[in-house]
């Protein structure tokens, strides 16, 4: 398959990151200062389209499997633990199979990836059956109420059909029809209606969910949190794919360059984030959540900066 660089993943990247950031900067303003709808909204759909983007350009190699993924996984992995026990005084156990809080997305991308030859199939049925198996487990897993955070099993099952999805159109050389779709007048309609109907659904029942819900981690509690609370989580998280596919130019920008290297924001933001709350920083602000998204922004910018990814490309990616 031919190999160029898709601008508007890069682009999409670097609007989902400062979303990513944005949402752990607000997670200290949850209880008190009424945050819960712009969390609630960011989480409907930001990791889903993460997991779209990363399929899109996976392929199972090995080596770098292990250069890209496990390596920088168990570097932070044990980075984390330490910062938690001699920065934030934390105690927690050094430990593989239950992922520091955002390692989850790297363990489940080695996983995700290692999975791929057992999923790899040019038949377009065997595809569709492939990707409805796991979407119905992505909702099933739900029902096991042991399954929590250990190995991120419930994340890895409930995101991997995004993942499983956009690798499969990248297969069958579909993107070019989806992104015609999505940028057609009816496509862009259909999605803007919907992701605004959907948007103020969420802000006149938040009071009725958890944000918790939202992590793809916890088992189903009953009504309003159940299978069909899921199924609705996927199909929000579809059609906010078609609405920025929809909109995000295909061409680089200043967003493109940080898009291309979200890894290093994804990875380091963290320490930040978790001193920032640690001090109350956010205390101090008199507009809090706006203060937490320049914060956000900020940190996308600096963290995307060659010079930061110079120094840290030692712990980022093995030579």
């Amino acid at each position: 398959m031919k190999k160029e660089r898709i601008y508007l993943f890069d682009n999409m990247k670097a609007l989902l990151i400062l979303f990513v950031v944005f949402g752990h900067a607000l997670e200290a303003l949850l209880k008190d200062y009424h945050a819960e709808f712009l969390y609630l909204l960011i989480y409907s759909f930001h990791m889903p389209l993460f997991a779209f983007c990363s399929g899109f350009f996976a392929k199972y190699d090995p080596p770098k499997i292990k250069k890209n993924l496990v390596y920088p996984f168990l570097i932070f992995q044990g980075l984390y633990l330490l910062f938690d026990h001699f920065c934030l005084g934390q105690d927690a156990a050094l430990t593989l199979t239950k992922p520091y809080w955002l390692m989850w997305y790297l363990f489940a991308m080695i996983i995700w990836e290692i999975a791929l030859p057992f999923v790899d199939t040019d038949s377009l049925p065997r595809q569709l059956l492939t990707l409805t198996f796991w979407g119905m487990l992505g909702i099933l897993a739900g029902f096991d109420k042991t399954i929590g955070y250990y190995l991120s099993l419930s994340r890895i099952l409930v995101y991997f059909p995004f993942f499983l999805c956009a690798y499969y159109i990248r297969r069958r050389q579909l993107f070019s029809r989806f992104l015609a779709f999505s940028r057609s007048l009816f496509g862009r309609l259909f999605s803007t209606v919907s992701v605004c109907l959907m948007t103020a659904y969420i802000a006149f029942h938040q009071e009725q969910y958890k944000v918790s819900w939202l992590y793809g981690s916890k088992s189903y509690t009953g009504d309003p949190y159940d299978a069909f609370f899921r199924l609705q989580f996927y199909l929000f998280a579809l059609l906010w794919l078609i609405f920025l596919t929809g909109y995000l130019p295909d061409r680089k920008l200043f967003l493109t360059d940080i898009g291309q290297n979200s890894l290093y924001i994804y990875l380091l933001h963290g320490f930040i984030i978790k001193y920032a709350n640690q001090i109350h920083f956010f205390r101090y602000a008199e507009y809090k959540i706006l203060t937490a998204f320049l914060l956000s922004l900020l940190l996308v910018f600096l963290l995307s900066r060659k010079p930061v990814r110079r120094l840290c490309a030692p712990l980022v990616r093995l030579s």
